[in-house]
């Protein structure tokens, strides 16, 4: 994202408003496109929601809530753990709004690291660090839900409710997360592949300030930053206990993902055991994860309703659960996200680089 450089002046405002103008398009064309997909069960998944327990829906919110809060305890324990100041309160607003970028975005999960660097620059924190902690909280966040899958698969398979298409999915997202967790330690294993990384990352954002008339010199790299990510890495090599909390806010997010599901059906009176609720929220993960579409759009939907189907659950109570558990899961973090983005970040005094990074720069 071109946002987190607010200079010069006089383009930013153009800039920001072709953004927000194109964060609403994708919001608008993505509902469209949900609702038509869906049309022809709206009738009767909006006859179920009309009747569902209210203190469920209620129970339901609360999960979201969780699942929100949840990310923001992720980023506070990474920030920690790197040695970096910043409370779940302070990284509320940048996580939602980077939460916002990963959803209509097909970037791993590094969509929202713009936000982070730009709320870095403003409050001069070193950039590698926020780098650092934020793939750090990517990476956890596979992890946390490598693990809920793997569990999901067995209880799946004792169940004999998965099918090969499952399967493919969740091969293509093994495949995914191995090549991923591959070049990241290939990359960090090594200052110098470090540094060509950043370099390369540095020029393709340089190439685009250029296109957008926000930068007129030739690109200078900078191995700075480069440097100070490869340190910070190699620290928390040695201690990876440092990254113990955001690991546990990462389970809190899966068991509240499952758990707004359960809450769900249970207010459409669908009663589901845990084992069904976290199983149809994986499924849906999974092909969010695997689906070409941003935000899973249709893949998702679609792999939820064959999973609760495939556990009895009726067909208009399929339909409702589909539509209020995405409300709870994909739109209502979108739209907390996208009025996260309209909010100013509060500039504070950066701070030095912690003694325990420092200590470990000569090994």
């Amino acid at each position: 994202m071109t946002r987190q450089s607010p200079e010069p002046a006089a383009a930013v405002p153009r800039a920001g408003r072709w953004v927000r103008a194109a964060a609403w398009v994708i919001v608008i064309a993505a509902a469209t496109a949900f609702a038509w997909a869906n049309r022809r069960d709206i009738p009767d998944a909006w006859h179920a929601a009309r009747t569902a327990n209210p203190w469920w829906l209620l129970a339901g919110l609360g999960w979201t809530a969780l699942y929100l809060v949840g990310q923001a305890g992720m980023y506070a324990g990474a920030w920690r753990a790197v040695g970096l100041q910043g409370s779940m309160r302070e990284l509320l607003q940048p996580s939602l709004a980077g939460g916002a970028l990963n959803i209509v975005s097909k970037s791993a999960g590094m969509g929202g690291l713009a936000v982070f660097l730009a709320r870095a620059k403003r409050a001069g924190e070193p950039a590698g660090l926020v780098t650092t902690a934020y793939t750090g909280v990517v990476v956890i966040a596979h992890a946390t839900f490598t693990l809920t899958l793997a569990a999901v698969f067995v209880v799946m398979w004792l169940d004999g409710h998965v099918t090969r298409l499952e399967l493919l999915a969740g091969a293509i997202f093994g495949v995914y997360v191995i090549a991923q967790a591959a070049v990241l330690a290939g990359a960090l294993w090594s200052r110098s592949a470090v540094r060509r990384v950043y370099r390369a990352a540095g020029m393709a954002a340089h190439a685009g300030r250029r296109l957008l008339g926000r930068e007129h010199g030739v690109y200078v790299p900078n191995d700075e930053a480069a440097d100070e990510l490869f340190e910070a890495v190699s620290a928390l090599r040695r201690a990876p206990g440092r990254l113990a909390g955001a690991f546990a806010w990462g389970m809190a997010v899966e068991l509240a993902g499952a758990g707004l599901l359960w809450s769900v059906l249970n207010a459409l009176g669908e009663p589901a055991s845990p084992v069904v609720a976290l199983s149809g929220y994986a499924m849906t993960v999974l092909f969010s994860t695997v689906g070409v579409l941003p935000g899973g759009l249709g893949f998702a939907e679609a792999s939820l309703g064959a999973m609760l189907r495939s556990y009895g659950v009726s067909l208009p109570g399929t339909a409702a659960a589909v539509v209020l558990f995405r409300i709870g899961e994909a739109w209502i973090p979108l739209a907390a996200g996208l009025a996260a983005l309209r909010l100013s970040g509060r500039e504070r005094p950066g701070a030095p680089a912690p003694a325990w990074i420092e200590e470990g720069e000569g090994s």
